[in-house]
């Protein structure tokens, strides 16, 4: 497996740096994706391309609202509509584009809350991630906060929370409203995927790249065109896919639903001692030997196996302990304790810093005594 995360906040600022850095990795045929994060304002179709044919599988966006007035009232310096143009343009090469969004910045209402949903139906963007603004000293709405008296600064220093998580102006109802609609959507949202004709023409604008021809064997594979799913799987397994366990589960998917069951378990075998390390590969790979165990086969008992390409790294789910406040023997350096490690949440639970339940607090903080 090679996938990597370049963190640089703004990785195609510099744009001159940014396409010679892709145009060495295409010129020395190093084979390997990557997801990078960036803003709308410094993205053209040259660099996009050249992005894409050098591995570039995600872009990230720090997109915040699909609101003007929301985009404007946080300075963001950028429009709806030119955050949905450069989405397009990533679109257009293949790049899957993941939108950063955020609610309860200054001045949302239920009203812009309902134009960025409706923002986000048009951008159509393959993923988007939504959190609750967080306030942090330094910055104009911590300021504006404490001069309004809703905001004790000590806060900072006597809370065990790891971000201050509120929105900053909202009346109840919509906070309430936001609150129950963030609740359903938490975390990763996969929201749009190409289809066939479109992944066709993805191909032929990027050219003879492996990850073009996966990404239209995943819409051939999802349209139920199994025979030509496997030809482009096997041309992205020529040309040097870097995540053969994807495409040798694709090959196990279809061997399966062809009845061949000896294929399934050798196409398995092989991924697994090539390029184990993809999430929906070990998935299926439990589900399998789960199955033989069963005698499935024999019992006529259904394997269900799924398939997909998405960009996905294995990542800790447990954070490191969350501040507070500081012990009375801090500065003894003698004898320093180790750390406890945080209950790990439930899996059916998704916890917020400093708060018992997913969502954003009904009220706003207020001064404390």
């Amino acid at each position: 497996m090679k996938m990597l995360q370049l963190k640089d906040d703004t990785f195609t600022a510099h744009q001159k740096r940014a396409l010679e850095i892709c145009r060495e990795i295409e010129r020395r045929e190093l084979k390997f994706f990557w997801s990078c994060d960036t803003r709308v304002d410094v993205l053209n179709e040259e660099l996009l391309l050249a992005m894409r044919r050098a591995g570039c599988q995600r872009l990230s966006l720090g997109v915040e609202s699909g609101s003007d007035q929301i985009l404007k009232n946080i300075d963001k310096k950028i429009s709806a509509e030119e955050i949905r143009a450069a989405a397009q343009l990533a679109k257009d090469v293949g790049i899957q584009v993941r939108f950063y969004m955020m609610l309860g910045n200054r001045g949302e209402t239920q009203e812009t809350f309902a134009q960025t949903l409706e923002f986000l139906e048009q951008a159509q963007p393959h993923q988007y991630v939504f959190s609750c603004l967080s306030v942090y000293p330094g910055t104009r709405d911590f300021t504006k906060a404490v001069s309004d008296g809703w905001l004790d600064p000590e806060i900072f220093f006597s809370g065990d929370f790891q971000e201050l998580k509120t929105p900053f102006d909202a009346d109840q109802a919509t906070t309430e409203a936001m609150n129950e609609w963030f609740f359903e959507h938490r975390g990763i949202q996969h929201f749009y995927e190409e289809d066939v004709p479109t992944a066709r023409g993805i191909l032929e604008k990027v050219g003879p790249y492996a990850g073009a021809h996966m990404d239209l064997a995943g819409a051939l594979f999802r349209a139920g065109e199994l025979e030509e799913s496997e030809e482009h799987v096997m041309e992205a397994l020529r040309l040097g896919y870097p995540a053969p366990g994807l495409a040798l589960n694709y090959l196990a998917v279809i061997a399966l639903r062809r009845g061949d069951i000896e294929a399934m378990k050798d196409l398995f075998m092989k991924a697994a001692k090539t390029d184990p390390q993809h999430h929906i590969l070990m998935k299926n790979v439990e589900a399998a030997r789960a199955w033989f165990r069963e005698q499935g086969p024999e019992r006529g008992i259904e394997l269900r196996l799924d398939a997909h390409h998405q960009f996905q790294l294995l990542e800790r789910t447990n954070q490191p302990t969350l501040p507070g406040p500081l012990p009375e023997d801090f500065a003894d350096w003698s004898a320093a304790p180790q750390a406890l490690p945080r209950a790990a949440p439930k899996s059916h639970e998704v916890m917020l810093e400093g708060h018992e339940k997913q969502g954003f607090p009904s009220k706003r903080l207020r001064v404390l005594a």
